[in-house]
């Protein structure tokens, strides 16, 4: 994302959030060198956006079981009229959902991996 030196330094995305970095990484995609590049960027970050919601919300959540196979993860819950700072979302964990969710972190990773 820049150029800098790294060798024997802390890079400037150490210990940073995911969205921090997904967001860092929107903000130059006005210097790819093709429109092609520039959409494909923006696309891959708003569907990194969306499966981090999720990821999130599985591993910092409140899971509310349904079913034996079907739970919701739900984060940013309000209580009696509590006023939350971040807005609450949520995560259908499914099987289904799950598995398509892995294929999703994954296609990401491919794509990283391809540049």
């Amino acid at each position: 994302m820049s150029e800098e030196e790294v060798e024997g330094v802390k890079p400037t995305t150490d210990a940073k959030s995911v969205s921090i970095l997904i967001n860092r990484l929107e903000t130059l995609v006005s210097r790819a060198p093709s429109r092609d590049i520039r959409q494909a960027i923006k696309e891959w970050c708003s569907i990194a956006k969306d499966a981090y919601v999720c990821r999130n919300a599985v591993v910092h959540g409140q899971r509310i079981s349904y079913t034996e196979n079907e739970h919701t993860f739900i984060t940013n819950t309000g209580y009696h009229g509590e006023l939350r700072g971040r807005k609450s979302r949520s995560f259908l964990a499914t099987k289904n959902n799950c598995k398509m969710l892995a294929e999703v972190f994954g296609l990401l990773d491919h794509v990283i991996l391809m540049v």
